[in-house]
């Protein structure tokens, strides 16, 4: 029935076009002489079938819109000249093996209707895992741009595959939900998931295994018709339920959900093409409800979606004035769909609407305009043409359709269409379609993009807080007394600075080297910045500066990082060169410069810079946020810290780096613990410095790592520990290093203080 529709339609269009008497030229007019080859795509749509159930009956609405573009495609002098681009369609079913099999085989392998050069469709996953084995057959070699979304497929793809989704593979919503997550600041959340499909299960699966998200505070359940756990839902402290499930068992989660009272406690996010889908009321058995029936009446559920969020794909554009690839907008596009599906119903007498899957299958034809015309100038070079398709590729060579494929990918055929800017991924053969967050009766509260990762949400997005939750932070008594330390420390450290600069004539510093105390300052600078970003990192969070944070985090560790091989590395090199002029085994009495020590300076921070940033490249710091255990009826708090996925690696490999020069320097020291020149008088204190060292850094870094981690340790006490190593180091530093020198100076400022105030008297 609906095969013979198509075919009325179809024609009395061709009557109308060949029955124009309007001045202006129609869009295939004085076409006999431009195109003098005609090329097919075979659009396998899901239309009913006589004596056969099919799961889903969309295919009228792909012939409107691809007719619109293949009228324009026709029109085009610049796109495919020399050819004409004709269609043929053919039910393929939907959840029906025989029919897609059937129409995919008779339809495009052996069709007797010109050079079919590819395949728009199928429209549902199911019958695109039966094609796409068969389209990737060496003796066949064709091209599917496919409508479907499934993981599944996305999952089990081939990577020679030669199969294209215009959508994302549904995988992204896992991406999208990631994002909200971390949005909203939620931990704990619940999942559900109809346990009956594979799609769903693969998308479960997706996001349980993510590294990004700590798995054991998810709450999730398999759901079935007679299966849904409500009541643990209610009793679980998560304060989000993710569904992944169909319209039918949404709906019935949703009328369960409003029946029960939590639509206000607990946000519900339905995952999918749900939205608009719900059943309109709903009634079912549940043990759950009263006397085991549920019931909800379409109120009822009216006033449930209003609680509701939706993920879906974005299957058209919101900008009515956008200009697509058809040198149209996109409102232009959306009249012609309307009236050319008014002329579909009328012609055919069958039950159609405009949906959105007029821009979709809109765009497929439009990729495969662009792709083929693309491709002209390649298959010249290579002496073939498209008319050689079937005679080569359909007899055990795939050259042409590897061309084809190759063009699909290339970024200058990326186009702007009816659904937004179509491009494919070469890896998963994927589109590239946003996903839209929608709420309640709001419309796009949120749009995620999978080529950024980020999503964009609105002023009319709301999240629920998590329950009873707060931040583990340290306190503003706490940061304040480390940063009045800080800056006590900041003061001397300039102040012995400015003196080691404006007296360095002082026999004193002079024997110091003043050029390479420099360099030791500078460590020491480092040093208190480093503890000034560290405590502004811990004393408070804001959730939507995540990114500030992280850059934070990575600040910290180079500032720290580089500041302890700037102040140990000169203590060592000054160490080294006492050690060649007084101890050295073989050849004792040979002064190293001081140009010699900056050169092994600059080699060490080399060093220092080149792993930092082989880290902050490849496995960033990034903020995390973990749960505090608490007892049911307490808050949940939350700790914040710098983490990365290859943590102990990195932190390990830049340990040993420091270990390496900390042990160094105690080497030389014990070498050189006899030396008590005049003009050397660092020595004994660079020893007592690195004896002191060793036992903070022995006792108090063991004790940070170990107790960070614990999340049952108050906040205070691992912060405390590391300022107070750092503290430790930078006051030993300036008590035993920056200061002696500087005694002499102050002594003669002292007493020529002194002499002054006696002359006054007299």
């Amino acid at each position: 029935m609906c095969g013979v529709g198509v075919l009325v339609y179809l024609f009395a269009s061709a009557v109308a076009v060949l029955g124009n008497n309007g001045t202006g030229p129609t869009p295939t007019e004085g076409l006999e002489e431009k195109k003098n080859h005609t090329l097919t795509l075979a659009i396998l749509a899901p239309f009913p079938k006589e004596g056969y159930e099919i799961g889903w009956k969309g295919g009228c609405a792909f012939v409107p819109a691809v007719k619109i573009a293949m009228d324009e495609v026709n029109s085009r002098p610049d796109i495919l000249p020399n050819y004409e681009l004709k269609w043929i369609i053919s039910p393929s079913g939907c959840n029906i093996e025989s029919i897609t099999l059937i129409s995919f085989l008779r339809d495009v392998v052996y069709s007797s209707q010109g050079t079919v050069v590819g395949v728009i469709g199928p429209g549902c996953s199911d019958s695109l895992l039966l094609t796409d084995p068969l389209a990737n057959q060496k003796s066949i070699s064709i091209i599917q741009v496919s409508l479907a979304n499934s993981p599944v497929f996305a999952i089990d793809r081939k990577n020679d595959s030669y199969t294209l989704t215009i959508l994302s593979s549904s995988v992204q919503y896992i991406d999208a939900i990631k994002e909200m997550i971390r949005t909203a600041n939620w931990t704990k959340v619940a999942l559900l998931y109809e346990v009956e499909r594979d799609n769903f299960k693969a998308l479960h699966g997706k996001f349980t295994s993510s590294e990004e998200i700590d798995t054991s505070l998810i709450y999730t359940s398999a759901i079935t018709d007679n299966l849904i756990p409500i009541s643990d839902i209610m009793d679980s402290k998560s304060r989000v339920v993710f569904v992944f499930s169909g319209s039918n068992l949404a709906s019935r989660v949703l009328c369960l959900a409003y029946l029960k009272e939590m639509l206000s406690s607990k946000q519900w996010v339905f995952v999918g093409r749900t939205r608009g889908n719900l059943n309109k009321s709903v009634h079912f058995e549940f043990d759950g409800c009263e006397k085991s029936v549920c019931s909800c009446t379409a109120d009822d559920m009216e006033r449930a979606t209003l609680h509701v969020t939706y993920i879906h794909m974005l299957l058209e554009r919101y900008d009515s004035d956008a200009e697509l690839v058809s040198q149209t907008t996109l409102g232009v596009f959306r009249d012609k769909y309307d009236r050319e599906m008014e002329e579909y119903v009328r012609e055919t007498n069958e039950s159609c609407e405009a949906s959105h899957w007029g821009p979709l299958i809109y765009d497929a034809t439009w990729s495969w305009a662009v792709s083929l015309n693309s491709s002209l100038s390649d298959l010249e070079a290579r002496g073939l043409s498209l008319e050689d398709y079937h005679t080569k590729d359909f007899n055990g060579s795939d050259t042409i359709t590897r061309i084809l494929m190759d063009n699909f990918f290339k970024e200058s055929n990326h186009f702007e269409g009816a659904t937004g800017t179509v491009r494919y991924s070469q890896t998963t053969g994927d589109g590239s379609t946003s996903i839209v967050f929608d709420q309640g009766n709001v419309s796009c509260v949120g749009i995620y993009n999978p080529i950024t990762g980020k999503s964009n949400f609105t002023k009319d997005a709301y999240f629920i807080p998590e329950l009873g939750s707060d931040y583990s932070f340290v306190s503003f008594t706490a940061a304040g007394i480390v940063l009045v330390v800080t800056f006590v420390a900041l003061v001397l450290t300039v102040m012995f600075h400015l003196m080691n600069t404006l007296f360095d004539d002082y026999k004193s510093i002079k024997a110091t080297s003043p050029g390479l105390n420099h360099l030791a300052f500078s460590g020491c600078y480092l040093f208190i910045i480093a503890l000034i970003l560290f405590t502004l990192n811990n004393v408070h969070f804001y959730s939507d500066r995540i990114t500030l944070h992280g850059v934070l985090c990575n600040l910290t560790y180079w500032s720290l990082s580089i500041g302890f091989t700037m102040v140990f590395g000169i203590l060592c090199m000054k160490t080294w060169r006492i050690y060649r002029i007084f101890t050295h085994f073989q050849s004792p009495g040979v002064f190293v410069s001081d140009l010699s020590l900056v050169c092994i300076m600059v080699v060490l921070v080399a060093i220092d810079v080149a792993m930092l940033t082989s880290w902050s490249l490849t496995n960033p710091l990034v903020v995390k946020q973990e749960v505090i255990p608490t007892a049911a009826d307490e808050k949940d708090l939350f700790r914040c810290h710098c983490h990365s996925s290859r943590m102990v690696e990195w932190v390990g490999g830049m340990a040993a780096y420091k270990g390496i020069i900390l042990v160094t320097l105690v080497v030389l020291s014990i070498l050189t613990r006899h030396v008590h020149h005049q003009e050397y008088r660092q020595t004994k204190s660079i020893n007592i410095l690195v004896y002191m060292l060793s036992g903070v850094f022995g006792v108090g870094l063991p004790m940070y790592i170990l107790l960070d981690r614990n999340l049952s340790v108050n906040v205070h006490v691992p912060y405390l520990i590391l300022c107070s190593v750092l503290v430790s180091t930078l006051y030993l530093c300036i008590g035993l290093i920056l200061y002696p020198p500087t005694i002499p100076v102050w002594k003669d400022l002292y007493a020529k203080l002194k002499s002054m105030n006696q002359k006054k008297k007299f």
